[in-house]
């Protein structure tokens, strides 16, 4: 077993038996090449509540096997550790040697760990380090919007935090024109669970919806929640 090579690099190795009268004549060359270095720069390129899409730099290889693919390995949000088994990811339009992954059906508000590693006919190469990234907040649970002190011109709106992941850092509100459109006019951002709505038009029907934020970016929205002046 031959130790401190570099990664990537084709090596020839010969071989000759010993006796007292000398050493033999030497095998044939023999070349073999060691695996991939590891990727680097892993980080996160954007994150959703329940997806997260990475990034890496691909490894330089020099005279060795060529980079055939990618392995990307994930904790279960708790342990801080990657598993053993590769996920499957998204992203790369079915290219092998995308340098780009998307891990979804994960937890809103909850932080996982990731390492990569490359692939080459030749073996699996080390481990990246270990990026550690939090998905966006989980979505503010539907129907737990209430609204107060109605009048003909405004509303008073609450809500509860998420009831799963890390808590949010703060909340935007959307509410609609009074014309039952997808809420897209930003009521209220700031860290608090209420807000008022003002300006509005009397015996008017208004929808709204809010989203949780955190530093990994805005979470899903709420289910629609509707109340008249």
């Amino acid at each position: 077993t031959l130790t401190g090579l570099r990664g990537g690099q084709s090596y020839s190795y010969v071989v000759g038996s010993l006796s007292d009268a000398g050493e033999g004549e030497r095998s044939a060359a023999l070349s073999v090449s060691t695996s991939p270095p590891a990727p680097g720069s892993l980080d996160s390129v954007s994150q959703t509540t329940s997806s997260i899409t990475l990034s890496w730099s691909a490894p330089l290889v020099t005279t060795g096997s060529a980079v055939t693919g990618y392995n990307v390995y994930i904790d279960d949000g708790s342990s801080g550790t990657p598993g053993d088994v590769p996920v499957s990811c998204g992203g790369g339009g079915g290219d092998a040697l995308s340098t780009t992954c998307t891990a979804s059906g994960l937890t809103g508000g909850v932080s996982y760990s990731f390492q990569v590693s490359a692939l080459s006919t030749t073996g699996e190469s080390d481990r990246s380090s270990v990026l550690a990234q939090s998905t966006a907040p989980a979505a503010v649970d539907e129907g737990s919007m209430t609204f107060s002190s109605v009048t003909t011109t405004s509303m008073d709106l609450a809500w509860t935090a998420p009831t799963s992941g890390a808590t949010p850092t703060g909340y935007i509100v959307y509410r609609d024109d009074g014309d039952s459109s997808t809420p897209s006019i930003v009521v209220f951002e700031g860290d608090a669970l209420t807000a008022t709505a003002s300006g509005l038009t009397g015996g008017t029907s208004y929808s709204y919806m809010v989203a949780a934020l955190s530093a990994a970016g805005v979470g899903d929205v709420s289910g629609v929640s509707a109340q008249s002046t």
